[in-house]
């Protein structure tokens, strides 16, 4: 167990695993025979689920040197740039807030919604797009995993209500087109999260697991 005692007194614990001759790695720092080395990239980061929605300011720009406002990568001194991971995967990239069926008939949640951003599912996804493509880095493979919250959008399709939802219907029926096209042309492998995702700018580049 690695201990961390700030300079408030708190304390922080985490697991490390080592190796049988008792050698490990915590961070970027490798620990062997008595001895600490620094510099050392981690192999993979799974981040907390995103939400991008609802993505804390200090939390996204400690973490990927990211800027919730401008929605851009603007400092390097993150845990991102500093660990360099040969591979990134990043879950939960949607809340899908704006149409939350937990909150479809809540005019109050809908209200606070409504006043923090504005009212369309396609602005969202074009955010969490833009989030993605600003923590994308040419020495790290980054995959999006498509969860439960990303897959609220294929559930919103299925939804009668998007059709008669002004502010939405024109993305709904969009996508519903797409996946309608998909099924008359035998399309197995394809799956309307990632065509939304790819569709409002999802970096080529970023692996895409349904």
């Amino acid at each position: 167990t690695y201990v961390e005692i700030d300079v408030d007194g708190e304390v922080f614990m985490r697991d490390v695993a080592a190796e049988p001759c008792g050698s490990f790695q915590d961070l970027d720092a490798f620990v062997r025979d008595g001895e600490v080395t620094f510099g050392y990239r981690v192999r993979a980061v799974t981040w907390g689920d995103i939400h991008h929605e609802q993505l804390d300011r200090r939390i996204a720009a400690a973490s990927f040197g990211y800027d919730v406002k401008t929605r851009q990568h603007t400092h390097d001194d993150n845990l991102l740039d500093v660990l360099q991971p040969e591979t990134q995967f990043f879950r939960d990239t949607l809340d899908f807030r704006r149409r939350n069926h937990h909150d479809a008939r809540n005019p109050h949640v809908r209200a606070r919604v409504l006043k923090a951003s504005n009212d369309l599912v396609e602005s969202e996804v074009e955010e969490a797009a833009d989030f993605i493509n600003a923590c994308v880095r040419p020495w790290c493979e980054t995959v999006m995993v498509e969860s439960n919250h990303d897959n609220a959008l294929a559930k919103w399709l299925l939804s009668p209500e998007g059709q008669a939802d002004p502010a939405n219907a024109g993305y709904w029926h969009g996508l519903n087109a797409a996946v309608y096209r998909a099924i008359s042309e035998d399309d197995e492998a394809f799956n309307v999260v990632e065509h939304a995702m790819r569709g409002a700018g999802l970096d080529a580049g970023v692996k895409f697991v349904p």
